[in-house]
């Protein structure tokens, strides 16, 4: 269980109560836990796969959710962003309606400690930090998903 350790290293070392959850028959293990940004509320999880061996992150960005005659152009909007991003991939979850930021890493046959996950955390943070606000442009402002990739605002 070498990555659930580490999953479990990294919210002790931030002296946070939560304990990954480890499903034996998959080799999997999984954690969930708020985080905010800003004034925006996230929901997180962890995935360590022992058989894998790869660790995944989800920042799910849940409230609110997309109006239905704006999918199409939120579409457009994750298109770009994950066209211009070097980091982990945005997706919308049409059935949800929501948008999630998502990485993963493999680590077979190499080091993974706690500062991986803080840095993977780290760069889901930053995203959406820059994400959101062009988001709920894009959602309830009627910018185009162009004109909110381009908006300095």
């Amino acid at each position: 269980m070498r990555l659930t350790n580490v999953v479990q290293e990294w919210f002790t070392e931030r002296k946070w109560e939560e304990k990954p959850e480890y499903d034996e028959e998959n080799q999997k293990s999984t954690i969930g836990f708020d985080w905010s940004i800003d004034d925006f509320g996230l929901k997180c999880f962890f995935e360590a796969d022992e058989a894998m061996q790869t660790f995944k992150i989800f920042i799910y960005y849940a409230e609110p959710k997309v109006p239905e005659k704006r999918l199409e152009e939120v579409k457009r909007f994750v298109y770009l962003i994950n066209n211009n991003s070097g980091f982990g991939q945005l997706n919308l979850l049409e059935n949800d309606r929501v948008i999630r930021y998502y990485d993963a890493i493999d680590v077979e046959n190499a080091s993974f400690e706690p500062a991986h996950i803080t840095n993977m955390v780290n760069a889901g943070v930053n995203i959406l930090k820059f994400v959101i606000p062009k988001y709920m442009a894009v959602c309830f402002g009627s910018k185009s998903a162009a004109d909110a990739m381009v908006d300095d605002e």
